[in-house]
């Protein structure tokens, strides 16, 4: 059985992650008018927030279309705010990624076209 990123035939290597593996049939980073995020970068982990019962790139993903990635106060929020407010080292994912787990850095990325997603 092959190692997914923190499972094994004899349970979890790393505790609270996601654990996925996703190979790619085409070339998504190719497509035109595409916005694609991701929880951490291809060679992290993406941590659970288990106070909050959820990952924590959804967690800060979804409270930063509630309302907290609108930095500049026009009521909007683009793709780029909102990797901008996951991916904040001071009080984003990173930041929290360290605090509940020293030793573990999770990244979010955005790739892409800076889309309106919520108005």
């Amino acid at each position: 059985m092959p190692v997914f990123s923190g499972n094994s035939n004899n349970g979890e290597l790393i505790k609270n992650i996601s654990a996925v593996k996703i190979r790619l049939k085409s070339d998504v980073m190719n497509f035109t008018n595409t916005t694609m995020f991701t929880s951490a970068a291809g060679d992290q982990v993406s941590n659970w927030y288990p106070d909050k019962k959820q990952s924590l790139f959804t967690f800060f993903f979804l409270k930063g279309l509630k309302g907290e990635a609108d930095f500049n106060k026009d009521n909007k929020i683009t793709a780029q705010e909102l990797y901008q407010y996951t991916a904040d080292e001071i009080n984003g994912v990173p930041y929290w990624a360290r605090r509940l787990y020293p030793g573990r850095t999770q990244t979010p990325t955005f790739t892409g076209t800076d889309e309106l997603l919520y108005y």
